[in-house]
């Protein structure tokens, strides 16, 4: 997986394969733990995928996010900051 550029102004893209086809939810979180926005909420066959971030779009301010991936039972979280 991988996320560019990180930190970001106006977009950012999370990349990530998937070997076997998965569950698949991303969520993107304030540092207080609020829910931002929903990613992706879905089985998805395999392949490589890519999510674009547009903070416009989802009304991102200047800050530090935690995008929290949870592939099958498998989890990580990633931090996100968006400067100006």
């Amino acid at each position: 997986h991988k996320l560019y550029p990180n930190p970001f102004v106006e977009s950012t893209t999370f990349r990530y394969v998937l070997k076997n086809p998965s569950k698949v939810r991303i969520e993107l979180h304030t540092l207080k733990g609020q829910l931002s926005a929903v990613l992706a909420d879905a089985t998805q066959p395999v392949g490589t995928y890519e999510i674009p971030i547009e903070a416009s779009a989802l009304g991102l301010s200047q800050s530090v996010y935690l995008m929290r991936v949870y592939i099958d039972g498998y989890r990580f979280s990633e931090r996100l900051v968006r400067v100006r």
